[in-house]
């Protein structure tokens, strides 16, 4: 699946599900393996910005379709103190992704104020090179900025808060 914004490929979605025997961990092989890397959709700045495996319990990121150098990252609420999801008793453990994270206001907040491209400039005997990395917020740091954000607009600035 894949997430348009006017048109432009913004994200990309394997879905799985436990019914089929599948589950995120076949989802991220499949990005790794079945994927190519140069594909102009899974290129890093040039079309896409996040890539989401998903499934019935869990949500993992990725910035950077990198064969087997790809890094996914959990993009879940956290449940007990720990990994994973907390029940929901009216659906999925992952409804959260597509009622609240990619709902229209809030996937348009993120993509404009949440993600970030860090460039980095280094020189390697006499010659510069400049690489550059998208970072995506992991849920737990999207929720975090968005309650500071609202509190502070409730009680002003001045407040402390330690997170």
């Amino acid at each position: 699946m894949v997430l348009f914004v006017n048109g432009l490929p913004v994200a990309t979605v394997e879905l799985k599900n436990q019914f089929t025997n599948q589950n995120t961990q076949n989802a991220k092989r499949q990005f790794i393996e079945d994927r190519d890397p140069r594909e102009l959709l899974f290129q890093p700045n040039k079309r896409t910005l996040v890539h989401f495996v998903v499934d019935t319990d869990e949500v993992y990121i990725t910035t950077k379709i990198d064969n087997g150098a790809t890094i996914f990252l959990p993009f879940n609420l956290g449940y007990e103190n720990g990994a994973g999801n907390p029940p929901n008793p009216a659906g999925y453990k992952t409804a959260y992704l597509w009622e609240e994270v990619w709902q229209k206001d809030s996937w348009l907040d993120i993509i404009g104020k949440f993600i970030h491209v860090q460039k980095e400039e280094y020189k390697q005997k006499g010659t510069t090179y400049k690489k550059e990395k998208i970072i995506f917020p992991r849920y737990h740091q999207l929720d975090v900025v968005r309650r500071l954000w609202a509190d502070a607009k409730q009680k002003g600035s001045g407040q402390h808060y330690l997170i």
